[in-house]
């Protein structure tokens, strides 16, 4: 990556509580800054890409928490040789809450477990102990929504072909002090995540296909030596709506430590919409 900089102009603006599984993701201030880029043309391109996939990720910010889903989630703790020692599978009643309150955009994510049969509680907290909770990953997009892209620089786009399909791939980086989406809950504390990575984009509608991220050295101090996601999304049609909506189906998350080592890996089907109305009655007093 070549170290010039440039300062693109200013975007357009733009519970169900049922589990502890759940994430709160905060943001802070920052600024948009390009790298990669050499000229005016670039830098057009550049900012050009981000209004297209900014749009796209407001338009999934709004559709994903009118959306319940079925998550199943593979947890593994590997040995030599990436080897699994321990493995659980699981899978959940997935719904994720969304807001943006005095400037901060914010969700929940809930879980209601779907246990197979003869599964023992006991036997499943052993494993929680051992195994690493992840969540959130289904919107890492977030990167390239205008709330955050000020926290990011974001590289030229570069033509490419991704599982056939021709896409824009932009890397990006966050800027120190810079918001971002994501956080590491680590011992009752919460620490940004300060992402670096590529993402593939639709050229025509923006949409995010791919995004392939790993956290920054900010997180060496609490012990990571390597904290890695890639998540995949695709394109899900509702007979009750028009069009197409792209969302998560896979997410890999690889964290590893000095001395530990896991691998989670989430899949998402069965999207379902749904909405939920109420109706008040008043009658007069007797």
């Amino acid at each position: 990556m070549r170290s010039t900089m440039k300062r693109a102009q200013e975007p357009a603006p733009g519970r169900r509580k049922r589990l502890p599984h759940r994430g709160k993701h905060s943001a802070c201030l920052g600024l948009l800054l390009l790298f990669g880029c050499g000229n005016l043309a670039a830098a057009s391109a550049v900012a050009d890409v981000l209004a297209r996939s900014g749009r796209a990720v407001e338009r999934f910010w709004e559709e994903f928490a009118a959306i319940n889903c079925t998550e199943t989630v593979t947890q593994m703790k590997l040995g030599k040789g990436g080897k699994p020692e321990h493995r659980r599978e699981a899978s959940y009643d997935y719904l994720v809450m969304m807001r943006l309150a005095d400037e901060e955009l914010t969700f929940e994510e809930s879980r209601v477990g779907l246990r197979p049969a003869g599964k023992e509680k006991k036997q499943e907290e052993e494993e929680e102990r051992i195994l690493l909770v992840t969540s959130g990953f289904s919107t890492l997009l977030l990167i390239f929504h205008p709330h955050f892209q000020h926290g990011f620089e974001y590289s030229e786009p570069e033509e490419t072909d991704l599982d056939g399909k021709k896409t824009l791939k932009v890397n990006f980086r966050h800027v120190r002090g810079g918001r971002t989406p994501s956080c590491l809950r680590l011992r009752g504390r919460d620490y940004p995540i300060g992402w670096s990575g590529s993402a593939w984009i639709d050229p025509a509608a923006g949409t995010i296909v791919r995004i392939a991220a790993e956290a920054g050295s900010s997180l060496a101090d609490l012990g990571l030596r390597r904290l890695e996601a890639d998540v995949r999304y695709a394109p899900v049609r509702f007979a009750e709506a028009p069009g197409e909506q792209w969302l998560p189906y896979a997410a890999s998350i690889e964290l590893r430590t000095q001395r530990q080592h896991w691998r989670n890996i989430h899949g998402f089907a069965g999207y379902k919409r749904f909405t939920v109305s109420t109706t008040t009655n008043t009658e007069a007093p007797r």
